[in-house]
């Protein structure tokens, strides 16, 4: 049955008379009588034939597609593209605009029906399940292997070279891409089995291979050495190491190959940040640096030095197997103190990456008929973060070990800040007579410290409180007192902890001369800057009393922690406190404040001044009475 038959057939059973209607006239009286048109008669009768005509095609094609399913077997079978064979090399002889690219598009369409029609023939084969159980098998596994292998890509950057498939490791986004000393290969595990567990290395259809020294876990660590003889400690640095960063040893489980990717990339960075700092340590003029194995020291005072190690744990933990059992060594390990710096080490690690990153900081502009163009601006000279011409010069002169030196520049702060914090501390603990408090500020810039130190007198807090605001840089503290003054010293902890001091006694000093007003006694003398006859610091103040009679000399040494006091007697007759200062030492009477009640040193004296006005008040009133 062809379709013209079958059309003919289905035009022969139609009935015109029910579709058009009995006509009135004769056909041959048609052209002799008018024509009345009637329209909507007509348009339905159309309709209902275009709607039969469709219905009676979609039958039809219905039923040749059933024939032919039922001869072949197959229902919309993809057909391979018909191949151009008019020249040799299977390009057309035409050079046309239009038929060159028809062609490029029929042979780009050609590949792809070749691979949808390979599909098509694999999900044929597994619905028809023939074949053996290694070809039953083979689905899955290659179902399994590329699942893993879309898993890859989306961490890490893959591409084909030949005959194998290779990543990339490297970590900059704009740096070169796929360096011999950052890839690794995935290759296709052979007599993989679907064990049902969960995914990891073992299960696994894929098996990547590592470079050599990329396969052990390397950390970098940075410590700071305390000690004087550290060259003696090189054969046993490991050992320092291990001991150093016990708390380092545990680490996360490899269980999948992303883990094992992301610690062979973790490696390869601290490899390369290794490398950069050796290199520049040898080039660095200003710098005592000695480098052994995979550890590199830095010397930065007499007492201190830096060193940067390349460890991985296996071999920390084989060092601290291995301890030595001569005394002498012993003796030598325990007095030398090796401290593992956290910050110092993401210090390092941040200052390469943004060394990497100012490398591969691209510009690009894409013109319009100008091929693609790339510019660098390590250093812009305008704009918001724009830099004057001494740090370019700067940074210029440093270029070739600028990494090391801020690397060394953050030790030798983070060593002043760390002494720093431990003289305030002792000394904020021992000191009574103001309390001191100190307020660290850790949202400052990364070479500048500030620390404010708060003086209180406790229950004399209407006195004034005295502030003093210290800012520690590289190798430099500057010292802001509450009055503005400003005093700059070499990063010496001593002579910080000394000003600090003076300062103290000075203020406690100057407060009592605010306590004694309201008891009516009056400051004679006051010296906040007087050198005893040992040349020490000694803030002074002198008071005497309403009716002259008593001189009390306070005294708060630089040396001592405690208030020394004398007193004067006067003879009321003869009054010669105006020549105080000739008196000699023996006619003054040291007073125990210890032995006084009160909670501080101006409780303390506060009582001893009322005991000493209720004492001449009865002596007053007894001359008063016997007159």
């Amino acid at each position: 049955l062809h379709y013209n038959d079958h059309v003919a057939e289905l035009a022969h059973n139609v009935r015109w008379s029910r579709l058009v209607g009995h006509s009135s006239r004769c056909l041959s009286n048609i052209g002799r009588t008018e024509r009345v048109d009637d329209s909507s008669s007509a348009r339905a009768a159309w309709e209902n034939v275009a709607r039969s005509l469709h219905s009676a095609l979609t039958e039809m094609v219905v039923l040749m597609d059933l024939i032919k399913v039922t001869l072949t077997g197959r229902y919309m079978t993809f057909d391979e593209a018909v191949h151009d064979v008019s020249s040799d090399d299977g390009k057309p002889v035409f050079k046309s605009g239009e038929a060159y690219a028809l062609f490029a598009k029929r042979k780009a369409l050609s590949i792809t029906s070749n691979v949808l029609l390979d599909f098509v023939g694999k999900q044929k084969q597994k619905v028809s399940g023939i074949g053996s159980i290694q070809q039953t098998m083979q689905p899955d596994e290659e179902s399994t292997y590329l699942r893993e292998m879309a898993e890859m890509r989306k961490f890490w950057r893959l591409k084909k070279s030949k005959n194998s498939i290779i990543g990339d490791l490297s970590y900059g986004h704009c740096l070169p891409k796929f360096p011999p000393q950052s890839t690794f290969e995935i290759c296709r595990k052979e007599n993989w089995s679907n064990a049902g567990k969960h995914p990891s290395i073992e299960t696994s259809t894929l098996k990547i291979l590592l470079p050599d020294d990329l396969k052990d876990d390397r950390r970098l660590r940075v410590h700071l050495l305390t000690g004087k003889h550290f060259l003696k400690l090189i054969p046993y640095m490991r050992l320092c190491v291990s001991n150093a960063t016990s708390l380092e040893l545990t680490s996360k489980p490899v269980v999948t190959w992303q883990d094992r990717l992301q610690l062979a990339q973790s490696s390869m960075f601290f490899r390369d940040l290794y490398l950069t700092l050796c290199k520049e340590s040898m080039v660095f003029e200003d710098n005592t640096s000695f480098m052994y194995r995979d550890f590199l020291i830095l010397r930065l005072d007499n007492s201190h030095a830096l060193v940067i190690s390349l460890f991985s744990t296996e071999e920390l933990e084989e060092a601290r197997k291995n301890i030595p059992k001569d005394k002498r060594t012993k003796r030598l390990l325990a007095e030398t103190k090796l401290q593992c710096v956290f910050a110092l080490q993401q210090r390092v690690c941040g200052r390469y990456m943004h060394n990497v990153d100012m490398l591969g900081n691209f510009i690009t502009n894409k013109p319009v008929t100008a091929p693609l163009i790339v510019q660098t601006h390590p250093a812009p000279f305008a704009g918001v973060e724009m830099k004057s011409q001494q740090q370019i010069e700067h940074l210029e002169q440093c270029q070739p070990s600028f990494l090391l030196l801020s690397i060394l520049e953050d030790a030798r702060h983070y060593i002043l800040i760390t002494e720093m914090k431990k003289a305030l501390d002792q000394l904020s603990s021992s000191q009574k007579d103001p309390v001191m408090t100190v307020y660290w500020c850790y949202d400052c810039c990364r070479y500048n410290t500030i620390a404010r130190l708060s003086l209180v007198i406790p229950f004399y807090e209407y006195c004034g409180r005295f502030t003093i605001m210290i800012e520690a840089s590289l190798n430099r503290i500057v010292i802001t007192s509450k009055d503005c003054s400003t005093v700059k010293m070499v990063g010496c902890v001593d002579e910080l902890i000394t000003y600090v001091k003076m300062k103290c006694r000075q203020y406690l000093i100057s407060t009592i001369g605010v306590v004694i007003r309201p008891l009516d006694w009056q400051t004679i003398n006051s010296s906040l800057c007087t050198l005893d006859s040992n040349g020490c610091m000694t803030p002074t103040i002198t008071i005497v009393s309403p009716c002259a009679t008593n001189l009390l000399r306070i005294l708060y040494p630089l040396n001592s922690d405690q208030v020394q006091i004398f007193l004067l007697k006067i003879d009321g007759e003869n009054p010669s406190w105006d020549n105080w200062y000739n008196c000699l030492p023996d006619a003054y009477v040291p007073i125990d404040l210890n032995s006084l009640a009160g909670t501080s040193v101006l409780h303390r004296i506060e009582t001893l001044i009322t005991l000493m006005g209720e004492k001449n008040n009865i002596q007053l009133q007894m001359q008063t009475d016997i007159i």
